[in-house]
């Protein structure tokens, strides 16, 4: 049985990919949702989100469109539209989120009032140069770091010794120096578009979803571009929802034995719950 979030946001996504097949958009399911999909049938029962991803040219369009044709329920949040809000916690990813419907969320350090959202992922191409591409993943991962520093006071988690190395490094490092007058996060964000803009997913044979998970210095979801050349359909609750059809290679990619569920204390688990729906 779905939890009260994941209806909320099945929900959000029977409308978003609704508007993409109306104006022949395609996207993904990509990271849980599509692990979701192939070992569950629906969501992770733990989990209570669901990832979309679509390629640059796509991405583009649908922020054109989804702006005017959301139903008035449903609203687009981008970076774009928070310039010049300095206490503003902004992602480079945008997000449908459906403005009545209230979740309170304790990942961070404060307790956070947002609205229930689904995130869209860009996927955008690298330079096929071995070396132009080693230079430049490194500079993504340069501006990754300074776009978590930009905003450090805001996005700093308790429970940091449950944290990777590099994320408790981070962390103190964070607390030494104070990083949010280094850097200025509405620059930061611009320089990501800007690079990740650089080469085109038609032109590129790889693909990355720079949002996407990175660990230890490792980007993720970094495919082949034929990854994204076939798509299927695969249930997902009580509809159908499409990903790359050589789900194998992504998921074995992504988290090795995909099929065997993790430990209860490995299990990642949200911590939010909604609390008004009007």
């Amino acid at each position: 049985m779905m939890t009260k979030l994941q209806n909320v946001e099945l929900n959000i996504v029977k409308e978003l990919i609704q508007l993409c097949e109306k104006n022949n958009i395609k996207y993904y399911i990509v990271g849980g949702t599509l692990l979701g999909a192939v070992r569950h049938k629906g969501f992770i029962p733990w989990d209570d989100d669901i990832d979309i991803a679509m390629l640059r040219p796509d991405y583009e369009k649908f922020i054109a469109i989804a702006q005017k044709e959301l139903p008035k329920n449903l609203i687009l949040d981008y970076y774009q539209f928070h310039k010049n809000e300095p206490d503003y916690n902004t992602y480079y990813m945008a997000r449908v989120e459906n403005s009545k419907v209230k979740l309170i969320t304790r990942v961070a350090e404060e307790e956070r009032i947002l609205n229930a959202w689904v995130d869209i992922f860009p996927l955008d191409g690298l330079p096929n140069n071995p070396i132009k591409c080693f230079f430049h993943k490194w500079r993504l991962l340069y501006l990754r770091a300074a776009l978590r520093y930009s905003q450090y006071s805001k996005i700093v988690t308790k429970n940091a010794k449950n944290k990777d190395l590099i994320m408790r490094l981070f962390i103190k490092v964070g607390k030494i120096i104070n990083f949010e007058k280094i850097f200025n996060k509405d620059k930061v964000l611009e320089k990501i578009d800007k690079t990740l803009k650089k080469y085109s997913c038609e032109a590129s044979k790889e693909i990355i979803n720079f949002a996407g998970a990175c660990k230890s210095y490792k980007f993720v979801e970094l495919f082949p571009k034929r990854i994204y050349d076939e798509i299927t359909s695969y249930q997902f609750e009580d509809t159908y929802l499409n990903g790359p059809k050589d789900y194998d290679y992504v998921l074995s990619h992504h988290y090795g034995d995909y099929m065997t569920p993790p430990s209860d204390e490995n299990k990642n688990k949200h911590q939010t719950e909604v609390i008004e729906e009007e």
